[in-house]
């Protein structure tokens, strides 16, 4: 098996965000990859977000609580 490396230069993380904000918009795709990117949360814990997790009353949270499945 091949192993992955992080992306750590500051505009390649830029440039890897704005594809799916302005290239290939996806607004899904988009708010997957700025969650994961700004809380280093695995995928499958941010995949099993609910709406009522991340909003309240139709507005965004300032704190969302995941219990991590992984460590």
């Amino acid at each position: 098996m091949s192993t992955t490396q992080p992306i750590r230069d500051k505009e390649s993380l830029q440039k890897f965000k704005n594809f799916y904000k302005t290239q290939k918009p996806n607004p899904r795709n988009y708010a997957i990859i700025v969650l994961g990117l700004n809380t280093a949360l695995r995928i499958s814990d941010i995949l099993n977000l609910t709406y009522d997790m991340v909003y309240h009353k139709g507005v965004v949270r300032t704190h969302i609580v995941v219990k991590e499945r992984k460590t």
